[in-house]
């Protein structure tokens, strides 16, 4: 017990590590493709896994380390001495991914051991590509993203995250897609809907939240408006009430900060508060005070 103990924290700290080095050490592109990068090798061991079953997936869980081992070790040959280094580090995330996978498979590190080292390598990927792409990445669509109660018994389902883990890490993918979603029902973002929404996510995510990321959301939800009642549907049923009331609550504040309250931002709120179960009287009350809100501020002008 001690020594499954001992092996699980080792394990998470080393993860842990190497993705500090890599938020500290790489722009937000290189992040990016490390994100694709171990999404891809994640998404092939649950293939194998729906394929051929338990032993399919130990088979690629093996061959993914040992690749993974062999870029590292090519990565040292070629001078690299830290995880400053981009090739070290990629391979390192893979590298210490799969072999939690295999030990915990192998009983060598407990289910929740495994499962703090997988929403910790989750967390970054989440922090860097938004569930669409992460739903490209793995081969769904947006009608074939597993529902949240798809698979209960965690850790034996990989694919995407929306069905397993902690309620946070589905809050952090709720509250910038409805943000967004409100913010792209009249066309446009302006400067005084990024100051409000960039402050309240970097609160939520404990670090900066990158205007970037809300840009690519926001062209997103402009072209495909309707996409972002699929991310709710999937991803209500595991957030706290009070985070979805609280999102909510900030989309009435992004529809108002440009100084108007569009029809096409009154209409998508409606709708997203139907689409969140939000009783309708509340829904109203928070979207008639944001009116009232913008009523005041114009009447002191």
């Amino acid at each position: 017990m001690v020594t499954r103990w001992f092996m699980g924290r080792m394990m998470k700290r080393e993860l842990a590590n190497t993705i500090y080095s890599t938020r500290k050490n790489f722009p937000a592109d290189i992040q990016k493709r490390f994100s694709r990068h171990v999404l891809e090798k994640m998404s092939f061991v649950h293939g194998e896994l729906k394929s051929n079953g338990k032993s399919g997936e130990i088979r690629a869980l093996q061959t993914v380390a040992k690749q993974a081992t062999a870029e590292r070790h090519i990565a040292l040959d070629r001078g690299a001495n830290s995880s400053k280094n981009s090739a070290w580090n990629l391979a390192s995330l893979v590298e210490s991914w799969a072999f939690a996978r295999l030990a915990f498979i192998q009983g060598r590190v407990s289910a929740k051991a495994f499962d703090d080292i997988d929403a910790i390598l989750w967390d970054f990927i989440s922090d860097n590509l938004n569930p669409h792409e992460i739903a490209k990445i793995c081969g769904l669509t947006e009608e074939t993203i597993p529902s949240a109660t798809s698979d209960p018994k965690p850790p034996s389902t990989i694919m995407p995250r929306f069905n397993h883990g902690r309620a946070q890490r589905h809050e952090r993918f709720l509250a910038p897609n409805i943000l967004a979603a409100v913010a792209a029902a009249d066309g446009s973002l302006h400067d005084s809907e990024i100051k409000t929404i960039v402050p309240f996510l970097t609160k939520l995510y404990g670090q900066e939240f990158p205007s970037s990321h809300l840009y690519t959301m926001f062209d997103l939800y402009r072209e495909q408006p309707e996409l972002i009642y699929t991310v709710i549907e999937d991803l209500k049923q595991v957030c706290s009430k009070d985070a979805i009331f609280k999102a909510f609550e900030t989309g009435c504040l992004v529809a108002i900060v440009d100084g108007e309250f569009v029809f096409e931002e009154h209409a998508t709120l409606r709708k997203i508060g139907i689409a969140l179960d939000i009783p309708d009287d509340i829904a109203l009350g928070m979207i008639n005070n944001a009116r009232q809100i913008l009523a005041n501020i114009n009447s002191m002008e």
